[in-house]
């Protein structure tokens, strides 16, 4: 592969050791069911899917249609369950390709139904997260949930397979709006269960509740950013950072006090200094908020990020090291959590990951 400025590195390795420590943490009797959607975080979906099945995994999940299309035809063969709708032209390929479209209302389950193909399915159940999902806010709402479930599982061109709800705040100290999701969740299981009507796979923890909410984990969890090693905070489990990136020197220079870096003309400084350009941008992902703020990493010193963030570029000081042309310097990874960027940025390392852009190479061991 042809590295010229920019790159990820992907230990794969790590993946799996995430993959496994669920799997510890759950015990036996609880499928662990990796997410790869927005190819994988970031991270490759094909690979990270590909290493993954070959160590024992039988459960993916995906957020579309060609998402777990991609995957098919590069030989997962094991299930995949697509979170998002799927279009009515396109219902077809839920059959050719054997996947596992969520449905989120009888309406949309009888225009499966008329594709007159077989298709497989779970019911997302909205339990509070206000997004999709039969509607079971209150208790209240319980017997038209129900009424709607044997509507759609009469349907006769569709496989019930398994039943799931989301929860808006699992990975957040304040329990208790998770634990009311969770009993309204449980209310349904128990009454389908009094009316003998088959729950199938019953799955409701995401990453946050498989280590917050032991409680919660049924016959199936959702490893997503957790799969790729965060998040650590309030975490009583071992995860490893799944990726790393690291950029080039382009050229190096000395300004004078009062020369101004890069658009805007945001950075000055107070003496002549030694500058380099980093070949990363925020074509490339390095996020534009990141000016005169962040910092990367040499050889164990920091160099901090100075003048606005270009689309292919970025300056740093450089006054305590020897930095030459065409060396390398660490964006994010071992030596630079990921996480201080999001505090800088006020959000989440799905956010920065799924933003590392196609055009950085992923190199994977």
């Amino acid at each position: 592969m042809l590295i010229d400025r920019t790159y990820a590195k992907v230990h794969l390795d790590n993946l799996l050791y995430n993959y496994n420590q669920a799997k510890k943490k759950v015990g036996k009797k609880t499928k662990v069911l990796a997410v790869v959607k927005a190819d994988a975080y970031g991270h490759g979906s094909v690979k990270c899917a590909k290493h993954l099945e070959i160590n024992g995994c039988e459960n993916f999940a995906v957020a579309s249609l060609t998402e777990a299309i991609e995957l098919r035809e590069n030989g997962i063969t094991k299930d995949i369950l697509i979170f998002g709708r799927t279009r009515v032209e396109n219902y077809i390929y839920l059959s050719k390709y054997d996947l596992i479209q969520t449905v989120y209302s009888l309406e949309y389950a009888e225009a499966l139904n008329q594709c007159k193909q077989k298709i497989r399915y779970h019911i997302n159940i909205d339990t509070g997260m206000s997004r999709f999902g039969l509607y079971l806010h209150a208790p209240r709402d319980l017997m038209p949930v129900i009424n709607e479930i044997k509507a759609i599982k009469k349907l006769p061109n569709l496989k019930y397979e398994g039943i799931y709800t989301h929860f808006a705040n699992s990975d957040e100290a304040d329990r208790e709006f998770c634990d009311n999701q969770y009993k309204l969740f449980q209310l349904l299981i128990d009454e389908m269960n009094h009316l003998n009507i088959e729950t199938g796979i019953k799955h409701v923890a995401n990453s946050g509740a498989i280590v917050s909410h032991p409680d919660k984990y049924l016959d199936m969890v959702r490893f997503g950013i957790g799969l790729y090693g965060y998040p650590h905070d309030r975490m009583p489990i071992d995860l490893k950072p799944v990726m790393e990136v690291y950029s080039h020197v382009t050229s190096t220079r000395y300004i004078k006090k009062d020369d101004t870096v890069s658009y805007g003309r945001l950075y000055s400084p107070e003496e002549n200094e030694k500058i380099a350009t980093i070949a990363i941008g925020y074509a490339d992902g390095y996020n534009r908020l990141l000016t005169n703020k962040d910092y990367l990493v040499y050889q164990n010193k920091k160099l901090p990020v100075i003048g606005r963030v270009c689309m292919d570029a970025i300056m740093v000081k450089v006054e305590e090291v020897d930095l030459k042309d065409g060396e390398e310097v660490e964006i994010f990874g071992f030596n630079k959590p990921l996480e201080y960027m999001c505090k800088l940025l006020n959000t989440i390392p799905y956010e920065i990951l799924c933003n590392v852009s196609k055009r950085v190479p992923r190199l994977y061991d």
